[in-house]
């Protein structure tokens, strides 16, 4: 799409930009959910991975920061995602 656009805008067709910009309306959103869908099953799976690649109590020592670091990430995400949803696709 970033092709597309700059070729358009590039060549001076600034209403078939928007046209186009428009038409591809429900593509950005499927895009923007596909990429908060990998945020989090990211920070799922490399939580996991720490969980199930040690043994014992290490297991749970290791897991634990991460775990903060996750949730701590999924704070920030979650408040882009609120921006992008009010400015981007309101």
């Amino acid at each position: 799409m970033t092709i597309y656009s700059k070729t358009a805008l590039g060549m001076g067709l600034q209403s078939e930009y928007i046209k186009f910009f428009d038409a591809c309306a429900r593509y950005r959103l499927s895009g923007f959910k596909s990429f908060l869908g990998t945020l989090f099953t990211y920070n799922i799976g490399w939580i996991l991975s720490l969980i199930l690649n040690y043994e014992g109590n290490l297991r749970w020592w290791i897991a634990f920061p991460a775990i903060l670091v996750g949730l701590f990430g999924m704070f920030h995400y979650h408040s882009i995602i609120g921006l992008a949803g009010t400015i981007l696709y309101s």
